[in-house]
């Protein structure tokens, strides 16, 4: 079964790991995430942020596609270009990934 965690459950891991309160936890976080979405939301054609150990996130445009087809309707639809997120993982998380998945 999937868990799933939300930006409360990372201020309480926060205040607990670094002693803070969760006022002042739940103040850095905010402050980290928009300062994360800033970086990648910036109007350039391509961003690359790296978070040593961590990974890469990487915003590229994609190409306009003239002759996309709508799966329900099965017409043809045109989709323009537009910006995505991808991230790859650092090594250090792929081999604790691979060590938890091994045991």
């Amino acid at each position: 079964m999937k868990k799933k965690y939300t930006k409360k459950d990372l201020i309480v891991r926060f205040s607990e790991k670094m002693g803070f309160s969760k006022k002042t936890s739940k103040l850095l976080v905010e402050n980290f995430l928009n300062t994360f979405m800033e970086i990648l939301t910036e109007k350039k054609p391509r961003v690359s942020l790296e978070l040593r150990n961590f990974g890469i996130f990487d915003v590229k445009e994609t190409k306009p596609k003239p002759k996309a087809r709508n799966p329900r309707t099965n017409e043809l639809i045109y989709v323009g270009k537009r910006r995505k997120i991808s991230f790859r993982s650092s090594k250090r998380i792929k081999n604790i990934l691979l060590k938890q998945v091994e045991k």
